[in-house]
């Protein structure tokens, strides 16, 4: 499968906890279990990267997120999705 993301580079690791960094200035830790199930995940579904697996994912998510009116309807909505209490 082709990149969805072409032109973006792949993602440093932190040496320390083996969490993966993304771009130039922004820096997102995670746990290395859960990387090692986003690389699996990412792999069987065919993505070029851990990176784009995570940002298509994310898009996704936001995406549900969008074409809310209010910063209220926003909180309902991550309510519902469960992000938040």
């Amino acid at each position: 499968m082709a990149s969805r993301l072409s032109g973006r580079t792949a993602p440093a690791t932190d040496r320390r906890t083996g969490g993966l960094m993304f771009g130039s200035t922004t820096k997102v830790r995670l746990d290395k279990g859960l990387v090692d199930t986003v690389r699996r995940y990412a792999e069987l579904a065919g993505y070029a990267s851990v990176e784009e697996f995570i940002t298509h994912a994310l898009e996704k998510e936001l995406a549900k997120l969008e074409d809310a009116d209010s910063d209220e309807e926003i909180v309902r909505r991550l309510q519902g999705l469960g992000y938040i209490r």
